[in-house]
């Protein structure tokens, strides 16, 4: 091997365990999934919230019905 091909070589095998760094567990994803997804859950339902919109709205035919 020439010396051009070794130092390529060795570049790669750096750049793929520096990558490696970056990557979490399939636990950790699945916690911080789960977290996100109880936060949608939670929001969504503040938002949408059933009693709230019902004491919001103007009743049948709304103001000015006939």
């Amino acid at each position: 091997m020439d010396k051009r091909t070794l130092n390529q070589m060795r570049k790669e095998a750096k750049d793929t365990i520096d990558s490696q760094d970056n990557l979490i567990t399939r636990k950790a994803a699945l916690k911080k999934t789960a977290r996100f997804m109880a936060l949608t859950a939670l929001s969504t339902f503040v938002i949408l919230n059933p009693k709230k919109a019902q004491a919001q709205s103007g009743g049948p035919g709304g103001p000015g019905f006939n």
